[in-house]
Parts: structure tokens; sequence; C-alpha cells
């Protein structure tokens, strides 16, 4: 009798062995899955707030190299403005047009502008190509007195073409 009650102690004990490292392993499991859940999570939230930040730093960038680009534009025009400002013909039409000067004898009219005749030479000067007149710009940077006429020249400059023109 004390073998067959040691047979079905052991039955049990193996049974409660058994459904004790069932219930342990479940535990196990479930201990191992949250925590690779938590994990998981927590590396999804990092993920979402890194592309975020990344493409708030995109844009930022994106803006930045727009600004850049308009800058150097702006730049190339003003290069070009200050380097026709070296030439004596434009520094005569520009006093003449903003200031209202005139040659003896001639007569002006005022006409309304929009806008003043720098603005203007400056939006003309941008839609052109600007790296041509970069190039064909003069880099000595020093005035050649023998072009610059005097207005009293002019006049003479202009009657002899129209000589010229009559006498052909």
């Amino acid at each position: 009798m004390s073998k067959e009650k040691i047979r079905k102690d052991d039955k049990n004990f193996r049974r409660d062995v058994i459904k004790a490292k069932m219930k342990y392993r479940k535990r196990r499991a479930y201990i191992i899955l949250s925590v690779c859940l938590v994990l998981l999570t927590l590396t999804l939230v990092r993920t979402y707030f890194y592309s975020k930040e990344k493409r708030r730093l995109e844009e930022t960038l994106q803006n930045q190299e727009n600004q850049i680009s308009q800058l150097q534009t702006e730049n190339k025009v003003n290069e070009v403005i200050i380097n026709k400002l070296k030439d004596p013909y434009f520094i005569t039409d520009f006093v003449r047009q903003e200031y209202a000067l005139s040659y003896d004898g001639e007569i002006i009219f005022n006409l309304p502008i929009g806008e003043n005749y720098l603005k203007n030479a400056s939006k003309s000067i941008m839609f052109d190509n600007l790296d041509e007149k970069l190039a064909n710009i003069d880099k000595s940077k020093q005035i050649n007195e023998s072009i610059i006429k005097k207005p009293d020249e002019k006049k003479n400059d202009k009657k002899s073409e129209k000589e010229k023109k009559s006498d052909e």
C-alpha cells in the first residue's frame, strides 16, 4: 500500500510540478512579452519624435537655403549696380532721371513713374543673365577719363551725327 500511495502521490506530485512549470513558463513569457512591448513602444515613440525633429530641421534648412540663394542673387545684382555706378554715362542718366537735371536747351516732361530709376535698373538687371553682365564688367574699377564726354561734346556729337546722316 505504501508503494501505491507513493506512486499516486508521485503522479500527483509530477502533475503539480508540470502545472507549476507551465505556470512559471507562462508568467515568464508574459513578462518577456511585456518588456518587449514596452521597449518596442519606447522605440516607436523615439522614432516618431526623431522623424518629427528631422522634418522640422529639413524645413528650416530648406528655408535657409532659399534665403541664401535669394541673398546671392541680390548680391550679384548689387555688384552689377555698383559697377554700373562706376560708369559715368549711367551716373549721368541716373542723376538726370532722379533729380530732373537737363542740358541747356532741353525741355523736361515729368511723367508719373511708379518706381525710381535705380529700382527699375536693378529689376532689369535681375531679369537679364547676371553671369554675362559680370563677365563684361571692367575689373580694374577705374574710370577712364577719356570716355567721359562733357554735355557740350554730347551735343556736338549729336549734331555731327545728324550732319553725317543728311550728307549721305
